[in-house]
């Protein structure tokens, strides 16, 4: 909660969603759990990135973004 924005009810869900932080090997599996990494077309030696992938765990997406899932 020493994070603006960021209320009750919001640690709450993304203490549910999350549960035992210490399961992910890794910030980046975290971030992919949540979906928020961007996503990636590569061929050869062209990468495209876009927006993120929004796989993963909707609630946890919209708490932490602000947007409808």
């Amino acid at each position: 909660m020493g994070i603006p924005g960021i209320s009750v009810l919001s640690a709450l869900t993304i203490l549910a969603e999350i549960g035992d932080v210490t399961r992910f090997l890794s910030p980046k599996k975290l971030a992919c759990y949540a979906g928020l990494v961007p996503s990636v077309h590569q061929s050869g030696k062209t990468r495209y990135t876009g927006n993120i992938t929004k796989e993963g765990r909707a609630t946890l997406r919209w708490i932490l973004v602000g947007r409808a899932p």
